[in-house]
Order: C-alpha cells, then sequence, then structure tokens
C-alpha cells in the first residue's frame, strides 16, 4: 500500500472532493460494489444513489467545509473521522452538522463501506431550510 492507497489518504481526498463539489473524484474514490449506511434511515445504499447525496449538498450548500476533524486508524482497513460539516443552507441559516464516519478501505485504496452517523436533528434542520 503507497500513500495515496492509504485508508487515511483515501478518507481525505474523499472529503476535499466533497467540499470541492467534486463527484466524479468522489465516485473513483468508491469501490463499484461499496455500500454506504445511514443511522438515520438504517438503510443501506449503493453508490449511485449515495452520489445524490453530496449532489445535492454541492448544490445547495454555500461554503461547505468539514471542520474539528479526527480521524483514527483502526489498522484494518478501517477509519473512524469525526467532524462538523459547516456551511450556509438554502435559506442562508448556518449549517453545522456533527457526525462521525467508519470508512472501510480496500488494498487498493477504494472505499468499499461507509457507515455513516449524523446528528439527525441538524440534518433534518439542513432538509427543512431548502423548502
Amino acid at each position: 500500500m503507497d500513500s495515496n492507497t492509504a485508508p487515511e489518504a483515501v478518507v481525505a481526498r474523499f472529503f476535499a472532493a466533497i467540499e470541492a463539489g467534486d463527484t466524479d473524484t468522489l465516485q473513483r474514490l468508491y469501490h463499484p460494489g461499496a455500500l454506504v449506511w445511514h443511522n438515520t434511515g438504517n438503510l443501506e445504499q449503493d453508490v449511485t444513489a449515495n452520489l445524490r447525496v453530496p449532489r445535492w449538498v454541492g448544490r445547495n450548500v454555500r461554503g461547505l467545509k468539514y471542520g474539528d476533524i479526527r480521524r483514527t486508524l483502526t489498522g484494518d482497513g478501517r477509519v473512524l473521522q469525526q467532524h462538523v460539516l459547516r456551511g450556509i443552507g438554502p435559506s442562508g441559516t448556518a449549517v453545522e452538522i456533527p457526525a462521525a464516519i467508519v470508512f472501510t478501505v480496500d488494498s487498493a485504496g477504494l472505499v468499499t463501506r461507509v457507515e455513516e452517523y449524523l446528528d439527525s436533528a441538524a440534518t433534518a434542520a439542513l432538509v427543512e431550510t431548502s423548502r
């Protein structure tokens, strides 16, 4: 595993792509069979379905940044990232969503699984401001 495929580097590129609104890069970081699980609906999505979220966020949240980032490597290809997503929502209201996300990255440097734990109240507030 080189520095480009190291799990922590892959996760850093993953979030940089989201901040940049670069869903093409984001899609390339996913393994084709990857699954994404969300605590807010207790559901799994494939990559195609999941990419709708960063596309929507890229169109609707200005100044999107991840802050207060803490990453923990587990040694088995997994990375835990805790952060706060910040930006300005569609109505002009500040957005602040705390999250913890567990990534599984294979030896080729592709994300095979994401388990996303979001503050559901903060997420609901973002969706509500977009109506």
